[in-house]
This record gives C-alpha cells, sequence and structure tokens, in this order.
C-alpha cells in the first residue's frame, strides 16, 4: 500500500494529492512514523465516479489507519477514528494514514503487539499511540487545507443539486398554471423591447 500511495497513485481512479510524514518521539516507548495521504479522484469527462470504487484501489471497506510493524499489518482503524478524532468531516474518507510502530522499544512491542498480529492490545501504548496520531493529523497545515477544500467541493455540489431542483419544481409549477405563464410571458416581452 504504501509504496503505491508514494509513487503518487499513477495509473489509479485517484491521485495523491497530498501527503506528509511525522518522526515522533513518544518518549521511554520508543519512537512512531505517521505517514498520511490525502487522495483526489482522476475526473473522466462523462463518467460519474462513486468515491467506494476509487477508495477500494487502495484500502477495503472504511479502512483508513493501518498499523504496521516491519512492514505488516497488525490492526487497523475506520474512517470513523479520522471523522470523530482527527475532526475531518469533510476529508474523512478521503485519507488514508499509516503508523510505522518499528522504532518502539521491545517493550512497547511487547505491550502493543497481540501474539495473533490481527489487532492491537488494548492499553496505555495503544492509547498513546492513537493520542498521537490524531494530535499530529489534526494540527497538519496540508490536511486542514484538503478539508476546506473538500467542503467547499461537497457545499458547492449541494447548491448546484438544490438549485437544479428548485428551477425543476418552478418550471414544473409554471407550466400547470397558465396565468403565471401568460405574465412571465409578457414581462418578458417588455425586458425585451
Amino acid at each position: 500500500l504504501a509504496p503505491r500511495l508514494w509513487g503518487g497513485g499513477k495509473g489509479e481512479k485517484a491521485n495523491v494529492s497530498i501527503n506528509n510524514s511525522y518522526d515522533v518521539d513518544i518518549g521511554i516507548h520508543g519512537r512512531i512514523r505517521i505517514n498520511y495521504w490525502g487522495l483526489k479522484p482522476v475526473l473522466e469527462p462523462g463518467v460519474q465516479i462513486r468515491w467506494h470504487d476509487i477508495k477500494k484501489g487502495y484500502v477495503s471497506g472504511n479502512s483508513a489507519i493501518f498499523i504496521t510493524l516491519n512492514g505488516q499489518r497488525h490492526d487497523v482503524e475506520q474512517v470513523f477514528f479520522l471523522r470523530d478524532e482527527v475532526s475531518l468531516a469533510y476529508s474523512y474518507d478521503y485519507v488514508i494514514a499509516q503508523v510505522e510502530c518499528d522504532g518502539l522499544t521491545s517493550n512497547a512491542k511487547k505491550d502493543l503487539i497481540s501474539t495473533t498480529r490481527d489487532r492491537l492490545k488494548e492499553g496505555e501504548i495503544k492509547d498513546l499511540l492513537m493520542q498521537e496520531v490524531a494530535t499530529h493529523l489534526r494540527n497538519d497545515r496540508n490536511l486542514l487545507a484538503f478539508e476546506r477544500e473538500r467542503k467547499q467541493e461537497i457545499l458547492s455540489a449541494k447548491t448546484q443539486r438544490d438549485t437544479s431542483k428548485i428551477r425543476e419544481i418552478v418550471g414544473k409549477y409554471i407550466i400547470r398554471n397558465p396565468e403565471l405563464s401568460e405574465l412571465i410571458e409578457k414581462t418578458g416581452a417588455k425586458e425585451d423591447e
């Protein structure tokens, strides 16, 4: 996943629009590295893009934050973490993050990684790790700008849909009301003179 994302998403249905990495010192427990990528769909004329189809080229379902050790995935946080803990209300579904735990101390790894390697152990280390992820992503300038951009795109699209619906409703009402239709025609004729 990470090599494809660092490559910019070339040949995919989405391109990497922003990315960043943080090396984070978590005290006596060692270090972690937080990588993130913000994705933008590749627009194709006449093709309606469904975000689910684009994202599944990289990740499955609602997966958003991948916790790795030596390149192997050990846990996944869902997009709801980005929405609720990082406050990405508009772009949470467009961001993928990786937390590399290779720099943790042996004791921290033992306290964090379960023997089945399918999830992290609940406890102080996991809480600290997720708190650092939330703090760094929440305060990243590029990610905040990406969030504002997504918000503007979503609100603009909603406004266009609403305007089209209003025009359609008004148009139907005018057609059904001959007196109103006649009045509009007369007003238009006067403006043309």
